[in-house]
């Protein structure tokens, strides 16, 4: 099955949501031992439980600052452990979502905070020049014999601590999501149906179908069989908290095996022929599944894109807007 959602969702999905652990292996069902409680949560009854009180409290709390990820943890653990599953799957999405927030706003941020400090009192970090950073990409922890200048190894140690890593996008520094952290001390705690949506969907991330430079890398009908099995796992589960999320996530992937991707598009630019790996993968989707939704919205383009010997055209953009593809 096929990262969300999460590009972007649950891309994401979550994207949300990578889970096999950098810093820590520990398998994720083996019992997490909880954050120190934050003194700014409460265990008083009345407020167990309560989804708009812990809402309003990740409101309150300052979304550029990477410490309010644990914040937010902990006081999961500490008003949502005995809550019914579905409850508890509501406040992991709203820690997500929290998550996704706070990591938007200091990845923004993270150039001017970093790459501004002074090294030597006078010259300043040359934003162009990544090297002097090229070498955390990809860490999950600061090992102590790290060699990092004593101003800039706080920040990275605090990035890395509430669950963010180091990366590299071509000649520049990047702050990534690392979703472990949310899974080393939340998974134990999630429906069954919540666990098996997010290990199905990080083992998806782990072989994603399009790259980083905008190109497909899996085989269309392995994506189309990513569909159709979350297809069949809305189906099955009508209540899932995050079905909705699912439909868009299917939505995007419909789309690149329709349209393809920026370097790998499903037609000739110059003469708009559709490509013939796209015409033999709608051939085998539509034969290999015919009566799944995919199959039948697949079997109407290819049909479409037929009686115009396979050239784009208004008729079939047309039904790309129909379903909302465009």
């Amino acid at each position: 099955m096929n990262t969300t959602f999460i590009s972007s969702c649950l891309l994401t999905l979550f994207i949300l949501l990578q889970l096999s652990c950098v810093s820590d292996t520990t398998n994720n069902n083996t019992t997490k031992q909880p954050l120190k409680q934050s003194n700014n949560t409460s265990t008083d009854a009345a407020v167990q439980c309560q989804l708009p009180l812990f809402n309003q409290y990740l409101n309150n709390l300052q979304k550029t600052d990477p410490a309010s990820v644990n914040k937010a943890i902990s006081y999961f653990q500490n008003h949502f452990q005995n809550c019914e599953p579905a409850i508890k799957d509501l406040g992991f999405v709203a820690i997500r979502d929290f998550y996704r927030t706070v990591h938007a706003k200091i990845h923004r941020h993270f150039h001017e905070e970093i790459n501004d400090i002074s090294i030597d009192n006078t010259k300043k970090v040359d934003t162009s020049n990544y090297n002097l950073y090229r070498q955390f990409a990809g860490i999950g922890e600061l090992k102590p014999k790290t060699a990092i200048h004593p101003r800039i190894a706080p920040k990275l140690q605090a990035l890395i601590e509430n669950g963010f890593m180091i990366g590299i996008k071509g000649q520049r520094n990047t702050i990534d999501k690392n979703p472990n952290r949310l899974n080393k001390f939340l998974f134990n705690s999630l429906s069954p149906t919540m666990q098996l949506f997010l290990n199905t969907f990080m083992e998806e991330s782990a072989i994603p179908s399009v790259d980083k430079d905008r190109k497909i890398v899996l085989p269309l009908a392995k994506i189309a069989k990513r569909i159709i099995d979350w297809e069949q796992f809305a189906k099955t589960k009508p209540h899932f908290t995050l079905n909705k999320e699912l439909q868009t996530y299917n939505k995007k992937m419909l789309t690149i095996i329709m349209l393809g991707a920026e370097k790998t598009p499903a037609f000739n630019s110059k003469n708009n022929a559709l490509n013939q790996q796209f015409k033999e993968a709608y051939q085998q989707i539509i034969k290999a599944h015919p009566h799944t939704n995919t199959g039948i919205i697949l079997q109407k383009y290819y049909d479409i894109l037929q009686a115009n010997n396979f050239i784009k055209s208004t008729e079939s953009a047309a039904i790309l807007q129909e379903w909302k593809l465009l």
